[in-house]
């Protein structure tokens, strides 16, 4: 049996922990034992994680996470946020040397390392020794590439394989380092298809007969603070609808932002921020689109999610849009300047809109290919 070993940065709820627990059901525990190492216990409290792998220096309990808040990870990790700038302008970094003490404790006691996050949980990881070590990048690489420093990009150096949750991404990836070619694989993000379809039965008690969603951490790259300023748009062609925003922030900026446009747009009966929820699934069921204003994604959850509910979306056309929305079969892509009309055809062309919903089917199909990218990755 091999050992598995996930490295995380945390226990926060965002893409990469969705990624992280869809993709644990698929993995055979009778061929595998997994083990997740997450530099910080931070957690959020609608935080819930299966119950079938061991979690160190977790207690998992009712499908909730109790944590040790405060214990010495946390703290160490704690020191280094608030004293690492400081010590960087005496050009030392003290990050390395709590990474390496992390992983001196985890080193020659698994078959597979995975770190499941670009950024500090790569770098810590490229210090545990393992027969196989393998990076996923989440992000758009080129993106990340412009944001990080040349440490940061050393570190997949280090690693036998790096994973994309793209074909995009990939693609991105090799025109920015070709070098690595031949270690770049493709593990699309899990979606179950009757899980999410399970959890979208509530009665979300809309009173409006439109209804549109967004969803995604308020974030400039979402883009959401945009939303109030189309809503006006549509607004002022008559449609009567509610938008509901969905998700944490991630840069108080950015939400400061998207509030301030709600009111200069003068859209607060119709635009609606409410936040994080564990469960947008209702949401997404009861409105009559998905709407992502996405300026770069490499897999989007949300539109894969409403796919499987079978929801139409009206998306921006980032490149990896195209990958996983037909356009003009289960929805539209289109530049941002141009969503408002979108959005518009959509809700005014009802035989359109019922070809979309009819050509729309279940996302079983990125379940069962996840679990056989996964599986050719570890065993190749």
């Amino acid at each position: 049996m091999k050992k598995i070993l996930f490295v995380l940065p945390y226990y926060k709820i965002g893409g990469t922990l969705t990624s992280f627990v869809n993709l644990l059901p698929l993995i055979d525990k009778k061929r595998y034992e997994v083990d997740v190492f997450a530099l910080t216990n931070d957690v959020d409290d609608m935080t819930i994680l299966p119950k079938n792998v061991n979690y160190l220096g977790f207690k998992i309990k009712e499908s909730k996470v109790n944590t040790y808040a405060k214990d010495l990870r946390n703290k160490l990790v704690g020191l280094i946020k608030s004293g690492k700038c400081l010590l960087t302008r005496f050009g030392c970094d003290p990050s390395d040397m709590v990474f390496r003490k992390m992983a001196k404790s985890l080193s020659g006691k698994y078959d597979v390392v995975i770190a499941f996050q670009e950024g500090q949980a790569t770098r810590m990881a490229q210090y545990i020794l393992a027969p196989q070590k393998i990076a996923w990048v989440h992000c758009i690489y080129s993106r990340f590439k412009s944001l990080a420093n040349g440490l940061s990009i050393d570190v997949y150096n280090h690693f036998d394989k790096i994973v994309c949750v793209s074909y995009t991404a990939v693609k991105d990836m090799v025109d920015c380092e070709p070098q690595w070619k031949d270690k770049i694989y493709v593990v699309y993000n899990a979606v179950d298809a009757t899980y999410v379809n399970m959890k979208a039965v509530d009665d979300t008690n809309f009173t409006k007969k439109v209804n549109l969603v967004s969803i995604g951490r308020i974030d400039p790259v979402k883009r959401l603070s945009c939303i109030p300023e189309i809503a006006a748009d549509l607004k002022g062609s008559g449609i009567i609808f509610d938008w509901w925003i969905i998700g944490g922030v991630a840069v108080q900026d950015e939400y400061d932002k998207l509030i301030a446009r709600i009111t200069q747009f003068d859209v607060s009966d119709c635009v609606h921020p409410i936040g994080q929820l564990s469960n947008p699934y209702p949401y997404i069921k009861s409105s009559d689109l998905l709407v992502c204003l996405s300026s770069s994604e490499t897999f989007n959850y949300t539109i894969a999610e409403a796919k499987a509910i079978g929801i139409p979306v009206v998306s921006t056309d980032f490149p990896c849009a195209y990958e996983f929305v037909e356009n003009e079969k289960t929805g539209l892509i289109l530049p941002i300047e141009q969503i408002a009309d979108g959005i518009r055809r959509m809700l005014n062309d009802k035989n359109l809109y019922s070809k979309f919903k009819n050509s729309l089917v279940s996302n079983n199909d990125y379940h069962y290919k996840t679990k056989e990218q996964f599986e050719l990755l570890i065993n190749e």
